[in-house]
């Protein structure tokens, strides 16, 4: 079993790299501006910039476990289900206005 970051211990960075991640060939988003998340203890985890999104986000209802908004990630070339989560009550006030996309539902990352 994982440990997850308690909320008073949520460690967030601005990451220094260019990230961009497709599905189906096509752009989901594209960024300068990462946000590296610690959610597990050993590992961090990207949350990009809403702003930096380009496919489209499609409500997909709640987790009640972590109070996160699901959305499909839906491009030209596929459909993620469930593939991007928001934080609007994050702790840390630069989650607000970012989303983490799923890395396995996304068929290409790229980071330079």
């Amino acid at each position: 079993m994982v440990s997850r970051v308690e909320p008073g211990d949520l460690r967030v960075e601005q990451g220094q790299k260019r990230v961009r991640t497709y599905l189906g060939g096509h752009l989901v988003a594209d960024t300068i501006r990462p946000l590296l998340v610690w959610e597990i203890p050993h590992y961090p985890t990207y949350y990009l910039p809403l702003a930096d999104v380009r496919a489209e986000l499609v409500p997909a209802g709640s987790d009640p476990d972590d109070g996160a908004e699901v959305f499909d990630v839906r491009t030209p070339g596929g459909l993620a289900p469930g593939a991007a989560r928001r934080y609007l009550e994050s702790p840390a006030p630069p989650l607000r206005e970012a989303v983490r996309l799923e890395w396995s539902a996304m068929t290409e990352w790229l980071e330079e």
